[in-house]
């Protein structure tokens, strides 16, 4: 994975995303069964994102957003869960605030613009255009946890992979590009009971190459790499583990099923330039083995401390984050 990393990426350099995140809310009714991001109600959120008043959570979003600024940050990745609350007029209106700060204004996942279109009366493709107007310039393929028989188990709420794997494809038809995530270490067995001996028809387009009953883990990669094929919208992928709410240990989320996630994701997804690492996984020190396991480039440096204290995660500031790709002998560009 290392050699292939080096061949489409020669030297040295770590491609660094100088973003940060703003959770503009976590209520959601998604209710997948791993969910450690989602806050049942106000009083359990310690960021406030989940306040009661628009005006109060422009305050919030304003405040965030100038951090972010004097942080010295290029962006903001909007992240939130599927709230029903929460209109299109405020979603615009956090965007254009962003913006007009000079930050850009990236984020989303496809569940949740399905959501925000449905809620609005739109169809995805009359929503896009609206978002785009306001400064959006890019979307996530986030929240697809595992596509497959895999994801319906855990997020039988969410839409199903076909659904949003089409939506990321209309995504990036509407000229909205970003990278995707694949979460690993939620309880996926080694390979996909729902498949059986059917096709993946859940990928779009052409028939994927994962043979039936393949590991949720290349069914995942392969519908990606199909949807890239398509598209050319995914800048990169990030694999994640899966941080259990209270830390505790679950099989596939450790740091040895990371790597290998990494190492494959690189190999496998040959037409996606960059694989990402992540300190916020499982830390700074894996995050450096990462680097030498096929990642070129680290998710958004920018990470509010109240969102890791819901991950039971340590905040590490992006100095040290760069600090510690320089300790494993590669240069942050």
């Amino acid at each position: 994975a290392q050699a292939r990393r080096l061949a489409l990426h020669p030297g040295s350099a770590v491609l660094l995303d100088r973003s940060g995140n703003l959770d503009y809310s976590t209520i959601c009714h998604a209710a997948c069964t791993f969910c450690s991001f989602a806050s049942p109600d106000t009083a359990d959120d310690p960021d406030g994102a989940d306040t009661d008043t628009a005006e109060a959570g422009r305050d919030r979003i304003d405040a965030r957003a100038q951090a972010l600024l004097a942080a010295g940050a290029a962006g903001v990745v909007l992240q939130g869960g599927l709230d029903p609350d929460l209109d299109l007029a405020a979603h615009l209106d956090m965007i254009r605030r962003i913006r007009a700060r000079g930050l850009a204004v990236t984020g989303y996942s496809p569940d949740e613009l399905l959501s925000l279109a449905a809620r609005s009366g739109l169809t995805l493709a009359e929503l896009l255009p609206r978002l785009i107007g306001a400064g959006l310039s890019g979307v996530w393929g986030a929240g697809g946890e595992l596509l497959g028989g895999w994801r319906d188990t855990v997020a039988p709420r969410k839409s199903g992979s076909a659904r949003w794997l089409a939506a990321l494809a209309e995504i990036h038809r509407a000229g909205l590009r970003g990278p995707a995530t694949m979460l690993i270490g939620t309880g996926e067995p080694a390979a996909d009971p729902a498949a059986g001996d059917a096709p993946h028809v859940f990928a779009p387009g052409a028939a994927t190459g994962a043979a039936p009953g393949a590991a949720p883990i290349i069914a995942h990669l392969d519908a990606l790499r199909a949807l890239q094929d398509q598209t050319g919208g995914i800048t990169g992928l990030l694999p994640l583990a899966w941080i259990p709410a209270r830390g505790l240990p679950v099989s596939g989320n450790t740091a040895t099923a990371l790597l290998r996630a990494t190492a494959l994701s690189r190999l496998y997804l040959d037409n996606v330039p960059h694989i990402l690492a992540s300190w916020q996984s499982l830390g700074p020190g894996i995050m450096q083995a990462q680097l030498w396991a096929g990642a070129s480039a680290l998710a958004p440096l920018h990470t509010d401390r109240s969102m890791l204290a819901r991950r039971r995660t340590v905040h590490v500031a992006p100095a040290e984050v760069e600090r510690h790709v320089r300790a494993a002998g590669l240069e942050p560009l």
